[in-house]
């Protein structure tokens, strides 16, 4: 596994379920934004197109 992969998973195993998460941009938030179905009832603020 990749070290963006590997903060990837690292960040999702810090956000709760039931969190409001705020995602800016670039290739590991992509690759976060990809697990966070993971998790249950979370909320994503971003100003990002990249990562809607």
């Amino acid at each position: 596994m990749d070290i963006r992969k590997q903060n990837a998973r690292y960040a999702l195993s810090l956000i709760e379920n039931g969190s409001v998460v705020g995602l800016g941009g670039g290739q590991t938030i992509r690759l976060l934004a990809s697990l966070l179905p993971e998790k249950e009832d979370i909320s994503i603020v971003t100003p990002s197109s990249e990562t809607d």
